[in-house]
């Protein structure tokens, strides 16, 4: 998203066309187009988990909660990098919470295939929001373009004058 904001705007194009650019693909991640490993950051885990103590990491509580819920032969420790993603929900069985010093509710959970996480459904409504619309805004608010026609969970009139 933003090497086609940059390249766009970098030569000189419009408001309109730089969001007609943008829109399309923040559908295709609304709709699931997008495989969960090319929509997931990576993150690294600094510390051992007991020494996390606030502020913590949302890469250290994605692989924290899959230690502990994701029955694997190789759990994350301090030094791995973690691939992580948001979900929406917390399949039935497994816990809605992520132990450190206090329970933090879970939302995000690491992977080390795509397959081990199968069964948990994946928030793109979040992943828009905070991997998408989060990094073009900066530009969007500079420029004094309107963000939300770029957000294709709005709905947006057609304008024909």
């Amino acid at each position: 998203m933003q090497s086609v904001l940059f390249n766009l705007v970098g030569n000189g194009a419009e408001e309109d066309e730089v969001t007609n650019a943008l829109r399309p693909i923040t559908k295709a991640v609304l709709n699931g187009e997008y495989s969960v490993e090319k929509l997931s950051p990576y993150g690294r885990i600094k510390r051992p988990f007991n020494e996390y103590k606030s502020n913590i990491p949302m890469q250290v509580r994605a692989a924290k909660y899959y230690n502990e819920n994701i029955k694997t032969v190789e759990p994350f420790k301090a030094g791995d990098g973690a691939q992580w993603t948001f979900i929406k929900e917390i399949p039935e069985g497994k816990s809605h919470f992520v132990k450190f010093h206090k329970e933090i509710k879970a939302n995000v959970i690491a992977f080390r295939k795509p397959d081990e996480i199968f069964e948990y459904p994946i928030d793109y409504e979040t992943i828009v929001e905070k991997f998408v619309m989060a990094k073009i805004k900066p530009v969007y608010q500079t420029l004094g373009w309107d963000l939300d026609k770029v957000d294709a969970s709005i709905a947006v009139p057609e304008v024909y004058w």
